[in-house]
């Protein structure tokens, strides 16, 4: 049995991987002239582009632990899985909007950087400035086209979507079971436009 242990293992493992991921990205490796144990630029590039197996592996978790707690409770009406995920979304929302007000501390009085002016543009009032602030606070800067203050938070609006659309997903694999998945390949090219990575 996957248990809760094996999950924060897992978690802790696939964050190893993100950190990687970043720290060593090529062109930090080349700017900062970051020396590895292998010697190949080449093969630290590959590795390191591996490691964002890592998106996968959060994905799965995320998706796993919403299907265990949906099945747990074994909800009959929409408003019991409603529940379910809004509980999940206060949990991750809480814990964002609290490190985008550390992020935004540091960057106005740390960095010397005035928030306001990452977000403004040429013809952009104080209103919207704040309604900027707040979309990128709550983890939706990539639903809207904004700018988040940190490029990596693209995964917070992929994350409140998944943790949104589980309950439909976990109610049409129990109806369809496993044409489900076949079904979900062809999705991203029913979707005109649709990156990749969808």
């Amino acid at each position: 049995m996957f248990s809760r242990q094996h999950s924060t293992i897992t978690k802790g493992i696939l964050i190893i991987l993100m950190l990687a991921h970043h720290v060593f990205s090529p062109d930090l490796v080349t700017l900062y002239e970051v020396k590895t144990f292998l010697h190949d630029p080449v093969l630290v590039t590959q590795i390191i582009t591996f490691f964002k197996i890592c998106v996968a592996g959060f994905s799965f978790i995320s998706a796993f632990g919403i299907t265990r707690a949906l099945k747990n409770q074994n909800f009959q009406n929409p408003q019991e899985g409603i529940s379910v995920i809004l509980k999940r979304l206060i949990k991750l929302e809480s814990a964002v909007i609290i490190i985008y007000i550390l992020a935004a501390f540091y960057k106005q009085f740390v960095m010397h950087q005035p928030v306001g002016l990452h977000y403004a543009e040429a013809d952009m009032d104080a209103a919207h400035i704040i309604l900027s602030m707040c979309i990128d606070g709550l983890g939706l800067a990539a639903y809207m086209g904004i700018p988040p203050v940190n490029v990596t938070w693209w995964y917070l609006s992929y994350a409140i979507l998944l943790i949104a659309v589980m309950p439909l997903i976990y109610k049409a694999y129990e109806k369809c079971r496993y044409l489900l998945l076949p079904a979900a390949c062809m999705v991203c090219l029913v979707i005109p436009g649709a990156r990749v990575e969808f």
